[in-house]
């Protein structure tokens, strides 16, 4: 589990402590854009296979407990989040906004007073749809049955 965290930390510390930072700069000022950019994929790249083998050498650990179980209808009530997720999704990709291409004539046909449908500008998606997307299906998933935990025993008990 040791591993897992730090290989978690050497990931996450990379994106946030050197990318798009100073740190960033002064290092592609030493040693230029394009192998800064090969050294930080390869360093990311090999901080998510450290991540995965660390995952995997957890799951199979003695140490590895039930920590937390998520009671049974917060587990049941993930399928209807997801339901309202996607739909936000597929909203904020499919429908015409101002941060899409040629969405100034959409924003100005909605303000039409001509045009506009009554509902139009209490419900103007945008970019910001899709975000709500994908951030209301994370919680489901980490409510789900799966995890850190010990493989499950099919043998009759002793």
């Amino acid at each position: 589990m040791t591993h897992l965290v730090m290989a978690a930390a050497l990931f996450f510390g990379i994106h946030i402590f050197v990318s798009g930072t100073k740190l960033r700069d002064a290092i592609v000022g030493m040693i230029g854009e394009l192998p800064y950019k090969g050294l930080f994929a390869v360093t990311s790249l090999g901080a998510i296979v450290w991540m995965a083998m660390s995952y995997n050498a957890a799951v199979v650990s003695a140490e590895n407990s039930i920590l937390w179980q998520a009671p049974l209808g917060l587990l049941h009530s993930g399928g209807l989040i997801i339901l309202v997720a996607t739909l936000f999704a597929v909203i904020g990709v499919t429908a015409p906004s101002a941060t899409t291409d040629g969405g100034d004539k959409a924003v100005a046909e909605a303000d039409d007073p001509a045009t506009r449908q009554p509902w139009s500008k209490a419900f103007t998606p945008s970019r910001g749809t899709r975000f709500y997307g994908v951030r209301l299906s994370g919680p489901p998933f980490t409510w789900a049955p799966t995890g850190i935990r010990p493989a499950p025993s099919f043998s009759e008990p002793s």
